[in-house]
Formats: C-alpha cells, sequence, structure tokens
C-alpha cells in the first residue's frame, strides 16, 4: 500500500465516523423533539390561557377568547376598542411555532431547539420560555 492509498483510507474512516455520529445525534434530537413537544406545546398553551383570562379579568371585560385544538394550534380573537383581531398559531416540532395574525404587530415565529437533552423555545439561538412567547405573540394583536 503506498502512503496515498493510507491517508484517502483514512479520510473514508473519518467521513464515515464523522458520518455516523451524525447520524446518531439527528436521530437523538428527533425522539427529543416527539417525546417534549406535547410538554413543551401545554407549557405555551397554558401561557397564553392564563394572559388571556389576566387581561380579561383586568379589564373586566371580554377582550380575549382562546380556542385549542388539539392539533397543536390554538386560535385568539380579540375584541379591541371597535375592532377585531385574529390570530393563529400553530407548533410544529421540527421547525418551532408559527403565528398568524391580523393584528398591528402582524406574523411571527419561534424556532425550537434541543439544547442539553431539551427542547425549548428559541429566538436567535436563545432560549425564550413559552410565558415569554406567549407574550411577544399576543402582543401582536395590540402593537
Amino acid at each position: 500500500m503506498t502512503d496515498w492509498s493510507e491517508k484517502i483510507a483514512a479520510e473514508l474512516r473519518k467521513r464515515r465516523k464523522t458520518k455516523t455520529t451524525d447520524n446518531a445525534i439527528s436521530l437523538e434530537e428527533q425522539r427529543i423533539r416527539t417525546e417534549q413537544t406535547p410538554a413543551l406545546w401545554k407549557a405555551f398553551k397554558e401561557a397564553v390561557i392564563k394572559n388571556c383570562n389576566d387581561l380579561n379579568a383586568t379589564m373586566k371585560e371580554n377582550i380575549l377568547v382562546c380556542e385549542v385544538t388539539p392539533a397543536n394550534e390554538i386560535s385568539i380573537r380579540a375584541h379591541i376598542e371597535d375592532r377585531t383581531f385574529f390570530l393563529k398559531a400553530h407548533l410544529n416540532p421540527e421547525w418551532g411555532l408559527l403565528f398568524q395574525s391580523d393584528g398591528p404587530g402582524g406574523n411571527g415565529q419561534s424556532d425550537t431547539q434541543v439544547y442539553q437533552g431539551k427542547l425549548q423555545f428559541s429566538e436567535g439561538g436563545l432560549p425564550l420560555s413559552p410565558d415569554s412567547l406567549a407574550g411577544i405573540m399576543l402582543h401582536t394583536l395590540f402593537e
């Protein structure tokens, strides 16, 4: 065997090992996303509903009406002055939360990432709690 063949063989072995490691990491991330998405969605949904209820109690009227569907979606109807705005949010475990609003703040999204074995929302690579994200999303109805 020549030096060239030894060098190429070593490079090929290194690539195979890297690919195997990358595949294992990807499978582990997929497992975490599958297992932890329901809990992340539950925490987010509870934060949205709490914020809606708190605003309604503070204003002593139904400003925000929330409706949760089993398919990782939540719809919010906002009655602000003489106008009604709608917001709909959907969680996909692979890419994150997408929300669409016809309110003044428009649409938005938050990624999901696996960090130290935990699935979490993120914005700009920084972790974002379900409570914070709920507030940011609902604020789009009032901007």
